[in-house]
């Protein structure tokens, strides 16, 4: 019995014999018969041998050839590898480990072979994760996973493949690999991060667009909107300055008229193209010309220069023009100009006179009369009107009269009521002395009368001299 066993322990040992002397291969019949054991036999310990690495098989037809494998051990492969490879049996016991895990734990390899792969991986804090994964690879189930971890205070991150494996005895385990993505992921989180501002920027970019589009589309309304109302305010300027009541003309600095008005033109009897052109002296009588609008003036005045002239109309008549003058400019070349507005004030100044006249014949009856009269404010009893005769009771000058209060020459204190202003018919009547401004006394008959001039309430005072 212990010699069968002794023969069957050596059979693999014997066909790696066999094939090594045979390199080129040998079928599973060349075997059998050189071995003299059982074609079964033979097949069954060629799949063992193949499972473990140590036989490669190749197909040719039909037949299959065996020859003796040549690899590399796996202990020299895994410290060439940049991956972080660690190895497990069936009972999560680590029987290998490469340099770069080696490296990522911070231990000796004989402080991590032969211990429990969650005692080890603890130490990088991936034991939850990876465990249960490790048993369900022993299971036959390859697993794919992505690890972050931290690293001397860095981030890593790990893609991680665990592959279920067959070990030389049989037995099933499982192999982690681990592959740093670290700057893989650090780039596409940059990709992304990058991509993301893109979108960002393409969005506020598109957005400004968008509002800019706004902006001018409404930018254009407001254009046209404000085009349309200046044509309409132009068409209303037009209206108002041809249609307007009062003269309108436009002068340039060298006094040549540029534009009139429809009413400058019906005052004066001329037409438009009998006037533009020409020179606005042509307008004045002879004996005038020197009262003509001067242009010059308007550079120095503040506000609007006013004028008036005489001039002469179409039919040889003259009329008397008022001028409100101010200094403009054109609304292209930016040329100064003088604009005026023109209106006959010929009837007006002929009843400005007449009035003028009424008021100086009736000062001069005022003054004729031996009776003194004086006009006083009854809002605020300030006279405003002597004329010569009272001037001379009172005993001082109408300069020094006027403006001053009644009662600083006639009757009551300051402040106190006018006796005039209790009279139910409004008429006083009374006696009294009056003192002069040089001391002396002067005794007087007084009336006083409340009577409205110019729209406006007065008293008039008349003072008669009593020599009774």
């Amino acid at each position: 019995m212990a010699t069968a066993m002794e023969n069957q322990a050596s059979e693999p040992d014997r066909i790696k014999n066999l094939l090594r002397s045979n390199p080129r291969g040998m079928s599973v019949t060349d075997i059998a018969r050189q071995l003299k054991i059982s074609r079964n036999t033979t097949a069954k310990y060629l799949e063992i041998l193949r499972t473990s690495g140590h036989v490669d098989m190749d197909s040719i037809g039909t037949a299959k050839v065996y020859y003796l494998s040549h690899r590399i051990p796996v202990s020299t492969l895994l410290n060439f590898s940049s991956e972080y490879i660690l190895v497990v049996d069936n009972y999560l016991q680590v029987i290998q480990v490469n340099s770069k895990f080696l490296d990522l734990l911070g231990m000796e390899k004989n402080a991590v072979v032969g211990q429990k792969a969650d005692n080890i991986l603890k130490f990088i804090k991936m034991d939850r994760e990876i465990v249960s994964k490790l048993h369900e690879a022993i299971m036959g189930k390859e697993q794919k996973e992505k690890i972050h971890i931290t690293s001397d205070d860095r981030d890593c991150y790990l893609h991680a493949r665990i592959i279920p494996s067959t070990f030389d005895n049989g037995e099933q385990g499982a192999t982690l690999i681990l592959e740093d993505i670290t700057e893989e992921t650090h780039n596409h989180n940059s990709l992304l991060e990058h991509r993301d501002k893109l979108e960002e920027l393409v969005r506020a970019r598109t957005n400004e667009l968008e509002e800019a589009n706004r902006a001018l589309k409404n930018e254009i309304a407001e254009k046209e909107k404000a085009q349309k109302l200046l044509k309409e305010s132009e068409e209303r300027y037009k209206r108002l300055y041809m249609e307007s009541p009062l003269g309108y003309q436009v002068i340039s600095m060298d006094g040549i008229l540029l534009d009139v008005n429809s009413e400058w033109l019906h005052t004066m009897g001329y037409t438009l193209e009998e006037v533009i052109g020409q020179p606005f002296e042509n307008f004045l009588p002879e004996n005038n010309k020197e009262m003509q609008i001067k242009p010059i003036d308007l550079r120095t005045a503040d506000d609007t220069f006013h004028s008036y002239c005489e001039m002469v109309k179409k039919d040889g008549s003259t009329i008397v023009a008022s001028f409100s003058c101010n200094l403009g400019h054109t609304s292209e070349e930016k040329k100064e100009q003088v604009q005026c507005i023109m209106r006959d004030v010929t009837q007006h100044r002929k009843f400005g006179e007449k009035i003028r006249k009424s008021e100086k014949r009736l000062k001069s009856i005022l003054n004729s009369l031996q009776n003194g009269i004086i006009v006083v404010d009854p809002e605020s009893y300030e006279i405003v009107y002597v004329n010569n005769a009272a001037c001379k009771i009172l005993g001082d000058s109408e300069k020094n009269i006027l403006g001053q209060k009644c009662s600083d020459f006639i009757c009551c204190s300051p402040g106190e009521k006018c006796p005039a202003a209790s009279e139910e018919s409004g008429i006083l009547t009374s006696s009294c002395i009056l003192a002069k401004s040089d001391g002396k006394t002067v005794p007087v008959k007084r009336t006083v009368i409340e009577t409205e001039i110019d729209g406006k309430r007065q008293y008039i005072e008349n003072l008669i001299l009593d020599e009774s």
